[in-house]
């Protein structure tokens, strides 16, 4: 994130991914994302770990080289996985005005990503 950017709604926070391009993702295995303060982005892309920088600008977030590791699920976890890798890629807007409280990702206007504050347990 740079210095100048403004406080966003992800920074610090984990979120469970609830929808990809328009359709609802899998109960589970689910996809989280956590943003950390130093613009690293550590999670579950669905069945692998993906790990990797990110960067906020204004209300622009893009992704840098995302790694992940390598194991294999079912065609359906499968199948989600490399829609949100796949989401990851381009660079996104972000909207957090959602009256439910979830922060929409925006690809060229249209919503890429829905996401939802996880509840971590302890």
């Amino acid at each position: 994130m740079s210095d100048d950017a403004p406080p966003t709604p992800l920074v610090g926070q984990t979120f469970r991914v609830v929808e990809i391009g328009g359709r609802p993702t899998l109960e589970a295995p689910s996809a989280e994302l956590t943003f950390g303060g130093d613009g690293r982005v550590t999670g579950r892309a669905t069945i692998n770990r993906v790990f990797g920088p990110y960067e906020i600008v204004g209300d622009q977030i893009t992704f840098g080289m995302l790694g992940s590791t390598m194991m294999a699920g079912l065609p359906d976890a499968m199948d989600q996985e490399h829609r949100l890798l796949q989401t990851l890629a381009g660079p996104l807007t972000i909207d957090a005005g959602a009256a439910d409280g979830r922060v929409t990702l925006l690809s060229d206007g249209a919503r890429a990503l829905v996401l939802e504050y996880a509840v971590l347990e302890d």
